[in-house]
């Protein structure tokens, strides 16, 4: 600041004495000439000018200037209550440009030096992983929810009638889906298989095989494990029926001399194939083993069984429904519990689900109960979780989805009675 002052006051004194006059006084005086020193220190000044119009001086015009010409960036500083401090007003321009142009810093105005890359590549790859975590923590009950059902009405899609041209005059009394492909079986008292494609579009293709079987009206079919093969029994005959589909041959099953006089009308498969389970007479259950149908296991109810199968995760364990409406469960290793049906005048139906949690009685009354597997084996009176009451005639099938949020039960007795109840 002093050299400047000093310089200021010797112009001023150039101009009011002139500058001849304050040399010529200078040298008689001190004997010094300034008028060297005052060209060099005019020299001096106007290259610190020059060098700073030059730093001063645009180097490139940006085009993104000419739009603020509406005094949106140059009243800003006025509109503010306060004089701006740096740090608050170029906030201020920031959130002003990109409210306008609508993205965050241009590409040319960030920096490129390789300590601040990998410094902030760090600092990116830090703020990238957590961001995925939150993410990834907070919609995980939406992708795990995501194949639910809604509760209240469900949506369905009806397919066409598979069975088109391929129709009986003999009632049906089995139909099963395949354990793997898209086929529906058919069976009734005709004593015919038919196996169809079951496909959103009707095509002459639906139709894929069919057997007959000669005096044997089918009353009860099972899928092997693999799904291969499919065994039939009859009310009118003492045997059972293989029949393999993908050789297309048949193989008759007979029960063992000792229960030689049985019917195997009705029955059930364990989920692995290994053994089968009939309804036989005087309240007995008959358990054999596949294929060799030698006797494993006799087990007695109190009543005549109307309904059983093996429990979802095991082949050691079978449900009963009696026509008095007792639910039995019997464990080869001795276990066994019953419990009665809440208001069953005459069970018909039980269907465990796949997940093995919820088991189905169905009644002659049209009321199917729903209970907790956990709640009934270890209860001597339980109560249903779900009542479903909107059958009016007797519930003869019943029927749960493969992930166990649908159950399917319906009644012979009137046309179309399918209802359809959800979690």
């Amino acid at each position: 600041m002093a050299p400047m002052k000093a310089r200021t006051r010797r112009h001023l004194e150039s101009e009011v004495i002139g500058e001849d006059e304050e040399n010529r006084l200078t040298r008689a005086l001190f004997g010094i000439d300034y008028s060297h020193s005052n060209k060099a220190e005019m020299d001096c000044d106007k290259r610190d000018i020059s060098a700073v119009e030059r730093a001063q001086k645009c180097v490139w015009h940006d085009s993104d200037d000419d739009d603020c010409t509406d005094g949106n960036f140059q009243d800003l500083k006025q509109n503010l209550v306060s004089p701006p401090k740096k740090n608050k007003y170029q906030n201020h321009l920031r959130k002003m440009f990109e409210r306008f142009y609508g993205y965050g810093t241009p590409k040319w105005a960030r920096h490129t030096s390789a300590e601040k890359q990998s410094k902030e590549g760090n600092e990116l790859e830090v703020e990238f992983d957590e961001t995925v975590s939150k993410l990834t923590g907070s919609t995980q009950r939406y992708l795990d929810m995501d194949w639910l059902l809604v509760k209240g009405i469900i949506a369905y899609t009806r397919c066409p009638d598979v069975t088109l041209g391929h129709h009986d005059n003999r009632s049906i009394n089995a139909l099963l889906f395949h354990k793997v492909r898209p086929v529906v079986l058919t069976a009734g008292d005709s004593g015919k298989i038919q196996l169809f494609r079951v496909d959103e579009r009707l095509a002459n293709g639906n139709f894929l095989q069919n057997v007959q079987f000669s005096d044997f009206p089918i009353t009860s079919t099972g899928f092997t494990q693999n799904g291969d093969a499919v065994i039939c029994g009859s009310r009118r005959q003492r045997y059972l029926m293989n029949y393999h589909l993908e050789q297309g041959s048949v193989m008759q099953l007979n029960l063992p001399k000792s229960v030689s006089n049985q019917c195997p009308a009705h029955f059930t498969i364990s989920n692995d194939g290994s053994l089968l389970a009939m309804i036989a007479q005087s309240s007995q259950v008959l358990v054999f083993s596949l294929p060799t149908m030698e006797l494993v296991k006799r087990l007695s109810a109190p009543s005549e069984v109307s309904s059983l199968q093996f429990s979802s995760d095991s082949n050691q364990e079978i449900w009963a429904l009696t026509e008095r409406g007792e639910v039995i469960i019997w464990n080869f290793h001795g276990f066994q519990h019953m419990f009665r049906d809440e208001g069953a005048v005459h069970g018909t139906k039980i269907r465990l689900s796949y997940d093995g949690m919820k088991v189905a009685c169905g009644s002659n009354t049209g009321i199917v109960n729903v209970y907790d597997v956990a709640d009934v084996r270890g209860n001597g009176h339980p109560k249903p979780c779900t009542v479903a009451s909107n059958l009016t005639t007797s519930c003869d099938s019943i029927s749960f989805s493969h992930d166990s949020q649908i159950m399917a039960f319906s009644s012979r007795a009137k046309v179309k009675p399918n209802k359809c109840l959800s979690k």
